[in-house]
């Protein structure tokens, strides 16, 4: 369409959420060197329903080491 949609960017998930504190579903596309601490930020920083994870090269022990927070 002709219009644009403009998207802001964080720098942490913590300054996201401060400024956008309605937002209660994390996509997370960080790269595999970023993705597990965002992911870990996240979980605590908290008040997010859902979180999504697209990220390739997390090992397996990492996924499941914070397995009772999922």
């Amino acid at each position: 369409g002709p219009d644009e949609v403009m998207i802001p960017l964080f720098k942490t998930t913590a300054e996201a959420k401060e400024a956008q504190p309605q937002a209660d579903v994390l996509l997370n596309f960080g790269s595999f060197r970023t993705a597990y601490s965002v992911t870990m930020e996240a979980l605590e920083i908290g008040g997010f329903s859902s979180m999504m994870i697209t990220a390739e090269g997390i090992p397996e022990r990492l996924s499941k080491k914070d397995e009772p927070n999922s």
